[in-house]
């Protein structure tokens, strides 16, 4: 069983991701056959933390992740992070690409011992075509064809989402 999604940014910034499968997950999860998958996004740290990761593979395939998180202050009550990451990829397939941006930011105010305020933004920018596998069909049997041939129209597809909540 795998998760469905438009982009492969999900695990990006993200600490955990759990899946909750048993008898209760029916109720909570609006996936087949009944499951909840949680994201726990990586938190602020009181020591500065830079990384930046490239990767670059076949079919045109880069991508750039970047993160950063530290104290605003000196008394280290105020912890920012920031992941940002870039991703374009080509495709074996005729018109077949990708090009996501993603942005997050998180903001931790340590109030007192016992109280947290937190912030998150999340900013995603997808584009990519929709590939539809069609292979014809000739007296009965399947033609034969270049793998990278594709017979489908032009499906450019475009998500933009903004997600901010108070942690």
């Amino acid at each position: 069983m795998g998760l469905r999604c438009a982009c492969d940014q999900l695990s990006d910034g993200a600490g955990r991701i759990g899946v909750l499968k048993c008898p209760g997950a029916i109720l909570f999860g609006a996936a087949e056959p009944g499951s909840d998958v949680n994201i726990n996004t990586k938190q602020p740290a009181a020591t500065p933390r830079y990384s930046v990761e490239q990767q670059i593979a076949s079919f045109d395939y880069y991508r750039t992740i970047t993160s950063a998180s530290g104290p605003l202050n000196t008394e280290r009550s105020l912890l920012y992070r920031i992941d940002a990451s870039y991703e374009n990829a080509g495709s074996f397939q005729d018109f077949g690409y990708n090009r996501n941006l993603l942005f997050a930011s998180r903001i931790k105010c340590n109030i007192a011992s016992n109280t947290i305020v937190s912030l998150e933004i999340k900013y995603s920018d997808n584009n990519f075509w929709q590939l539809y596998g069609f292979t014809p069909l000739v007296h009965g049997a399947p033609l034969h064809q270049e793998h990278s041939l594709n017979y489908g129209d032009r499906s450019p597809m475009h998500q933009e989402t903004l997600f901010s909540a108070p942690g």
